[in-house]
């Protein structure tokens, strides 16, 4: 309970911090130029808000996983897949000038009875995953985050869905 305090107390510190106003920001992968919020609608806000939470949750629920059983497949490939995915929704957050919250879910996800029981639950969160993208693709005619939920929602369901089926 404690964690979880400290999450979203460092949460709300970042919330009322505030962004960078530079024109340009450097990221892990190439040089992007920084638009302002109102550029995008609100509802293309909340769907990368959306988008990056269920990342977030899918990333801590494998995390959990792991601590519980140990470095298991497929859960280490798949989390620091998850971690990736997490990644370039933050690129686009910090393209648009959109905070970018820390990840809520860490130290707050059940632990599992087994294996078995955990790659069930990945089963479901990949399928729900491939869903939700089905709806974000109808939140914007942006090529660049059209580009993203749909690369994302490819891994979700040629690569991590396959891969929890196998363990089930």
């Amino acid at each position: 309970m404690k964690k979880i305090t400290i999450l979203f107390s460092i949460l709300l510190l970042g919330l009322l911090v505030g962004c960078s106003t530079n024109q340009k920001e450097i990221t892990s992968n190439s040089q992007v130029e920084i638009q302002e919020p109102s550029s995008l609608s609100q509802g293309e806000i909340d769907a990368l808000y959306l988008a990056l939470s269920d990342e977030y949750k899918a990333e801590a629920t494998y995390l959990q996983v792991i601590e519980d059983f140990g470095e298991v497949k497929p859960f280490t490939n798949i989390m620091a897949a998850e971690q990736k995915h997490a990644e370039k929704l933050i690129i686009l957050l910090e393209k648009y000038g959109l905070e970018v919250p820390e990840n809520p879910y860490i130290g707050a996800i059940q632990s599992y009875t087994s294996i078995q029981e955990a790659c069930g639950v990945g089963v479901q969160a990949e399928i729900e995953n491939v869903e939700l993208y089905d709806q974000l693709l109808s939140s914007t005619e942006r090529e660049d985050i059209l580009r993203v939920y749909r690369a994302l929602q490819r891994a979700s369901q040629e690569n991590h869905l396959p891969a929890f089926e196998n363990c089930s």
